[in-house]
């Protein structure tokens, strides 16, 4: 392409942006340049030189166009524009001349040759000298701004000892002001507001971040003993977000500075700018992770990326610490562990002081209150808002800070049936609760750390952390209910391989109590006969529907027969009758006060020193579980009917250690009358033994009974599964601590080696260091049940006898060991439950 084409192109790119520059002609001055290229560009003879002017004209007023664009205006400036406008018309005039010239003309024009090329030599010569006027005014402007400053810059130092402070604020906005004067001289600024714009000579890559997060967690193995990593499964490498750390360089302030970079596809990648516009609306929060830049603009098919902070993620972090200090900031994300996201099956919800303080703040500054009415603007921000673990990072600058690193737009409404769901954060109030919670594992010493801990354990939130523990591993161990339970609730037990059966190595204290809680509304599952196994047919069950008319009916007391013959019951009225229908019916059984519980388990346990060298694991006997089927079909030949309602009458077992059941009562029975006084005859109790399949390799010994009522008939069966947890690493180490601070001869009064509360990261400051506080059984209970479960304390005492007659006798249960993925479905069922 010739050098007049490409002035042409370039003209016509800068005439619209001259038109938002306010110097008078300078857009006038652009078009006239235009025409000029243009008309000589027509022309045909060349020795005349009038192209040649036509290129310099062009040059020209590029030039100016760029000085003005970077802010070079002023009045000698427009003075010099005008000037230099005057000397284009007149060359446009001269092109004109030369393209309307007719033939005559030409010849005429060819004779005056000389004339044409003193004219064009006259032209340019006074283009010349109004550009080199110009670019001298402008260089002195610049320089009597530069001037002009440092002079005020010298006064003020001279006079910085009498006017102190003042001087000082106004030398930096003098130097800002001649700095910021100089980028936009040089056309290179380096800031977009308050973000720094990072070229790649900026950043030295140091090493690629693994995706840590992303691989699941499980348990694997037949010998149950270990939790190893399931291999993670490769995902697509488009629009794909890699992430380096990397060193800045030659960045002011932030050189040398270790930041991470996150590398997007392009600009226009949708992450890429929602990551910008979240990071410019929200302000630096000491919580929050900041972005300290981002890419400078450039061919919009490069790759783009973003400037973190430098950070740790926070599972990493917790798997550096051991011990005390691990257990301690486990139990301050139990406070408000929620279950997990089943989309992902791998988020941990973390609701912590300090990261809820940034939610404030991102809540506060997108402001809310432009998408929702005052009125309901605080009853939306009740609702909790759940935090992912791989969104919490621990920035270790400064003594350390937990922080949140990828706040996700609050803003956003998620669409549900026939209503809009929005995801906030909780109240101010609420947060502030939350951090009173916090305040007794903040700094506690190990007992009470101990306590919490193994309280946390027998509560429903203490198994969701087991895949941060080395060594935690469940097992489920399948009874008929007309057997005494082997394990009695808030044993110890042991043994060495998975083949082996379970020794016992504590007593049940006495005053061990428990709670039988009933769930108001049961699920549906489909019918065993369609060849699912239990986990299978958990994983798709469904709610139940209930009119209104029963909603109040559910879960009622109901007891029949007096003295030793005394039973007690649950009752459900049904006015519809789901016929074709499987209805489960969940009893957990589970300590009443997590805390008295774990503190008896805390003194029956033998020195853990010497069981460490007998046993290679270690369990406690968590909860127990009683579920109740019952099955409704429709019978055609039935010699009559019953018109509904009809009345589901489930027995509430006592929990005395899984003590045997009367196989003359039935475990659930159907009745047309809601104040029943004795159990219906016709119940067919089947003595046959009858097993149902847990999974692929387990079995449950049922207990089972019929019962025809009119055209109905109901098929109940009954099971019970009892979880036994065995402890990880970390458990063991500190519970041997609590112990040898306790019984060591040598050192009576030891303490806890963490005791100044380090778990590995800065609490906030609102956060006292204040003693424990002690948590009521009316907390411990209101903390582990759902508003739909009915709560029954039953304090036992176990004869001795049967205690050693469980312990003797021969295992004629099924004992199952599970995968997250086939646990999946039993913490469905479970985790909902108090237990």
């Amino acid at each position: 392409m010739k050098f007049l084409d490409v002035s042409i192109t370039a003209l016509e790119l800068a005439k619209p942006v001259t038109a938002e520059i306010p110097i008078p002609g300078l857009n006038t001055a652009v078009e006239c340049a235009l025409s000029i290229a243009k008309k000589a560009k027509e022309i045909k003879d060349t020795r005349d030189e009038c192209r040649a002017l036509a290129e310099r004209a062009a040059t020209s007023v590029l030039a100016i166009y760029q000085q003005l664009k970077n802010g070079g205006g002023g009045v000698e400036a427009e003075e010099h524009v005008t000037t230099f406008l005057q000397n284009l018309l007149d060359i446009e005039s001269l092109m004109a001349r030369r393209l309307r010239a007719g033939k005559r003309d030409r010849i005429l024009l060819v004779l005056n040759c000389g004339t044409i090329s003193k004219e064009v030599k006259t032209l340019t010569t006074k283009l010349e000298d109004s550009h080199r006027n110009f670019m001298i005014q402008a260089a002195l402007s610049i320089q009597d701004t530069l001037a002009s400053g440092n002079l005020r810059m010298l006064q003020y130092i001279d006079d910085s000892a009498r006017v102190g402070g003042i001087v000082v604020r106004d030398t930096r906005e003098i130097r800002d002001g001649i700095t910021h004067l100089t980028q936009h001289v040089s056309g290179s600024a380096t800031f977009d507001g308050n973000f720094r714009l990072f070229a790649h000579e900026n950043l030295a890559y140091l090493e690629p971040i693994v995706d840590s997060g992303k691989l699941h967690h499980s348990m694997t193995g037949q010998n149950g003993d270990e939790c190893i990593l399931v291999k993670a499964v490769a995902r697509s490498q488009t629009g794909r977000v890699f992430r380096y750390r990397a060193v800045v360089e030659a960045a002011g302030d932030l050189t040398r500075t270790q930041v991470v970079v996150y590398e997007y596809p392009d600009r226009n990648n949708q992450q890429f700018v929602q990551a910008v516009n979240l990071a410019k609306q929200t302000r630096r929060h000491p919580n929050l992770l900041a972005m300290l830049g981002y890419s400078r603009p450039g061919d919009p098919d490069q790759a783009a990326y973003i400037v973190m902070e430098d950070y740790v993620p926070f599972v990493e972090h917790l798997n550096s610490l051991r011990g005390t200090r691990k257990l301690r900031v486990l139990l301050q994300m139990a406070r408000g562990l929620d279950v997990p996201d089943t989309a992902t099956k791998l988020t941990r919800s973390i609701k912590e002081a300090a990261i809820c303080m940034a939610i404030n703040h991102v809540e506060t500054q997108v402001e809310l209150r432009r998408l929702l009415p005052v009125y309901s603007y605080w009853d939306a921000s009740v609702q909790l808002r759940a935090i992912r673990s791989d969104e919490v990072v621990v920035d270790h600058r400064h003594g350390g800070h937990i922080k949140w690193a990828q706040p996700r737009d609050p803003l956003a409404l998620e669409m549900t049936d026939n209503c809009q769901k929005i995801d906030l954060p909780a109240a101010q109030k609420d947060r502030m609760c939350m951090i009173e919670d916090l305040r007794a594992i903040a700094c506690a010493h190990v007992d009470t750390v101990v306590q919490h801990w193994f309280s946390s354990i027998l509560s429903p939130s203490g198994e969701y952390v087991s895949d941060l523990l080395p060594g935690r591993s469940w097992w489920q161990i399948w009874e008929h209910i007309a057997d005494y339970s082997q394990y009695p609730l808030g044993v110890w037990l042991g043994r060495n391989s998975f083949d082996e059966d379970w020794t016992c190595l504590s007593a049940q204290d006495p005053g061990f109590e428990v709670a039988v809680t009933m769930r108001g509304v049961p699920k549906v599952l489909p019918s065993p006969r369609q060849g699912h196994d239990f986990f299978q047919r958990l994983r798709i069950d469904e709610r139940l529907d209930i009119p209104e008319s029963d909603l109040d009916e559910r879960c009622i007391e109901f007891e029949l027969g007096t003295g030793e013959g005394r039973t007690r019951w649950q009752r459900y009225q049904y006015s519809c009758i789901p016929v074709n229908t499987t209805l489960l019916f969940q009893q957990p059984v589970c300590a009443l006060d997590g805390l008295d519980a774990a503190s008896r388990m805390m003194r029956t346990l033998p020195d853990l020193s010497v069981l460490q060298g007998q046993y290679a694991c270690i369990s406690i006997v968590r909860y127990r579980v009683y579920f109740t089927e019952t099955t409704i079909t429709k019978s055609v030949h039935a010699t009559e009917q019953v018109v509904p309602p009809l009345w589901f009458f489930v027995l509430q077992f006592d929990g005395n250690k899984g003590s045997a059941h009367d196989c003359n009562i039935p475990t659930g029975f159907w009745s047309s009358e809601k104040y029943p006084t004795s159990v219906p005859a016709g119940i067919i109790f089947d003595s046959t033994p009858q097993f149902e399949a847990i999974s692929k390799h387990e079995q449950a010994p049922l207990f089972t009974l019929t019962q025809v009522l009119g055209d109905f008939a109901f098929t109940t069966r009954t099971k019970r599964m009892t979880e036994i947890i065995a402890l990880g690493e970390d458990e063991l180490f500190v519970f041997r601590e609590f112990q040898e601070s306790h019984y060591s001869t040598t050192d009576t009064n030891a303490s806890d080696s963490d005791d100044s509360g380090g778990d590995g990261v800065a609490m906030d400051d609102s956060i006292s260091k204040e003693g424990s506080a002690g948590i009521s059984d009316a907390e411990s209970l209101a903390s582990s049940s759902s508003n739909e479960d009915h709560v029954l304390g039953v304090n036992y005492k176990s004869p001795e006898s049967d205690y050693e007659d469980a312990t003797d006798a021969g295992d004629d249960s099924t004992e199952e060991y599970y995968s997250a993925e086939e646990d999946e479905a039993t913490r469905l069922a479970c985790g909902e439950c108090p237990c």
